[in-house]
């Protein structure tokens, strides 16, 4: 599930998703719609130009052309010796090319004047010539769209409006116009090829969506090779800013959309121009909003939604200023009557140097003598800063001149010195125990040692001779079994001591970590085999090389697979990576634990603690311990990390050529 969440490749592709889906569930919805209200037209699959919907828009039109000549002060067409020629236009014009004759003889038109239209006639000789036509005369139509003979508009209301006008009609559909209705066609077009898949295909891209959408809200702030929620630079952005930014950038895109519609609608020319521009501007428009979105979820993913916002910093600098106030009354108070004091004197000063001049040069010296006030009390706060950073990166025995400061200064001086001294104490009794410690176990480790040596000795010399007698055989076997166990824990104590001490000395040199790796699976392989444990091994191809001691570096892989061998869950994989990057490689091993790991990774690396709480295991609780401090010692980073019962290790070092 993790790999599942980190994958770029899934990621991209469930954003890509998540706008088809979208469009696919409109698209579905729009055919059901319009499958309902237009349902014949939609079975038979009729031309476009043949169907109810255009019908209803030539009826609108032709009904809004009337009503426009109808109204007082109307642009009409002049007749002169039976020839009419426009004027200017009557008004609305969108996809017919119309003529309107009342009974009285008085014709309107649309139509631009030409050798070819410069009468009636002729006009109405091009309409009968265009391929789509609609004539109304004395009570009858004569038309080749189907969808607007007279059985199929008789009982509209835009027809029976049309009818109480008493006017002839002659229409036709401008050639030229015909891309103005491209949007309309298209979706018509749509809803005859998918009214009939439509409600499946709703509810599939519905539930596509959704788990699409559920996995986005899962995945984000998941990075391959990075633990928790990973954040950017974008992250850090305040929040105000960043809404500010996308409110700008989605009004200019909705602009650019908008335009986009326009122009497809108006402009027949330039359609293709405005399906690019709005294609473009809702792809942009998308990645804005998607982005502005991602860093949201990752916000609140990471805990860091209400920090990274101008709000919560105002806040904090009102609380902090608030607590300042309030912890210290009496300093406030000072320094606001020093501040008080200094504006009241330089006004004073001012306003008497108005009169006199020469105190103009007094106020000169009062400033610089505030001044020179002011950069003293900072530069006595830049040497306590200087002090507490000196404590802060541990260089704590250093003191500060008490006498240099004055009044408040100096206490802070003193209470500095009184910390900085015990911290130093502390550290000393600390180190000093320490010391104790690693003689004691230094001590006793050897102590043991030796009349161990003995037993072991004398073990291996009974066992040589020809002792009859099973009950007596068994004894020897556990003696011997439980005598190792204490040479081995003496010699974890021993080593634990030694490196806590830091009395180990490295012998470094240039390491092949594909070698190591493959040296320490060789003599692992056969005991981690009889417990049924497969080793799954990732190596990049190329050669990597580290600093550090052969021996100490082996010792804490020794530890580590050892620790494998006696915790990890039978007949399951163990799982080895070596991770090179730019500067550093990681050595990543990975198990399942056989007992529940009710620990954290801190104690777990403590000594003497063991993932096993029932102790059944053979081990000192020190395999851990002492590989994290060789690792150190040798600059190198250790750090364990525990999912439930999985158990995982990252050993890192530098990468040298």
């Amino acid at each position: 599930m993790e790999n599942i969440k980190s994958l770029i490749s899934i990621k991209i592709l469930s954003y890509v998703l998540v706008p088809i889906t979208v469009a696919l569930i409109i698209i579905s919805m729009f055919s059901i719609i319009y499958s309902v209200e237009y349902k014949k037209d939609i079975e038979k699959e009729n031309d476009y130009f043949n169907t109810e919907n255009f019908s209803n828009a030539c009826l609108l039109e032709i009904l809004a052309q009337i009503r426009n000549i109808n109204k007082e002060g109307s642009t009409q067409m002049q007749e002169e010796s039976n020839i009419v020629y426009e004027v200017r236009n009557i008004g609305y014009d969108r996809i017919l090319n119309i003529l309107i004759e009342k009974q009285d003889g008085t014709a309107y038109t649309n139509i631009g004047k030409t050798t070819k239209t410069d009468t009636k006639e002729k006009i109405k000789q091009q309409i009968l010539n265009s391929k789509y036509y609609w004539i109304y005369e004395n009570n009858t139509i004569n038309t080749t769209i189907k969808s607007m003979s007279y059985e199929d508009i008789a009982y509209k209301n835009q027809f029976l409006a049309i009818e109480e006008s008493e006017n002839s009609i002659y229409v036709a559909i401008k050639e030229e116009k015909l891309k103005d209705i491209y949007i309309s066609k298209i979706g018509y077009e749509i809803a005859v090829h998918t009214y009939k898949i439509a409600p499946a295909l709703l509810i599939i891209s519905t539930l596509v969506l959704i788990l699409d959408s559920t996995y986005i809200m899962i995945s984000i702030g998941h990075k391959k090779n990075e633990e928790g929620i990973y954040t950017n630079k974008l992250d850090m952005l305040p929040y105000e800013i960043l809404i500010l930014v996308v409110g700008i950038l989605s009004v200019i895109e909705m602009g650019i959309l908008v335009t986009s519609v326009e122009v497809m609608r108006y402009r027949s020319e330039f359609i293709n121009l405005g399906i690019s521009g709005g294609i473009i501007a809702t792809i942009l428009l998308y990645i804005t909003l998607i982005i502005a979105f991602v860093t949201t979820i990752r916000r609140i993913k990471a805990k860091i939604f209400w920090e990274n916002t101008i709000c919560y910093k105002i806040w904090k600098f009102i609380k902090l200023n608030l607590n300042t106030l309030f912890a210290d009354l009496n300093l406030t108070i000072k320094i606001l009557s020093i501040y008080s004091a200094f504006i009241l004197g330089t006004i004073i000063l001012f306003f008497i140097g108005m009169n006199l001049p020469v105190f103009f040069l007094v106020l000169l010296i009062f400033w610089y003598f505030v001044f020179k006030y002011i950069l003293e009390k900072i530069n006595k706060l830049i040497i306590i800063r200087k002090k507490i950073k000196d404590i802060y990166n541990g260089n704590i025995k250093q003191k500060l001149n008490e006498e240099e400061f004055d009044k408040d200064l100096k206490q802070v001086a003193v209470e500095l010195n009184d910390i900085s001294g015990g911290l130093s104490n502390a550290v000393e009794e600390r180190l000093k125990s320490e010391r104790l410690k690693t003689e004691l176990i230094t001590n006793v480790s050897h102590d043991i040692k030796t009349p161990l040596t003995s037993i072991i000795n004398y073990v291996d010399l009974l066992k040589k001779e020809n002792i009859d007698n099973k009950v007596v055989e068994e004894y020897l076997k556990v003696l011997e079994s439980k005598s190792q166990r204490l040479k081995k824990l003496t010699e974890d104590l021993i080593e634990a001591s030694k490196v806590s001490s830091g009395s180990i000395k490295l012998q470094l040199e240039k390491i092949n970590i594909k070698e190591l790796i493959n040296q320490i699976n060789a003599e692992f392989e056969e005991k981690l085999r009889d417990r049924g444990l497969e080793i799954i091994k990732t190596v990049p191809d190329e050669e990597i090389y580290i600093k550090a001691d052969s021996k100490y570096i082996f010792r804490i892989l020794e530890n580590m697979y050892t620790n494998i061998l006696k915790y990890a869950l039978e007949n399951s994989r163990i799982y080895i990576d070596i991770i090179n990057s730019k500067n550093n490689v990681q050595i990543q091993l990975k198990n399942i634990s056989k007992d529940k790991l009710n620990i954290t990774e801190e104690e777990l690396m403590q000594r003497f603690v063991r993932g096993d709480t029932s102790r059944t295991t053979e081990g000192s609780g020190l395999g851990i311990s002492i590989a994290k401090s060789l690792t150190e010692l040798q600059n190198g980073k250790f750090e364990l990390y525990l999912d439930g019962d999985l158990f995982k290790v990252v050993i890192e070092f530098k990468v040298i050529n």
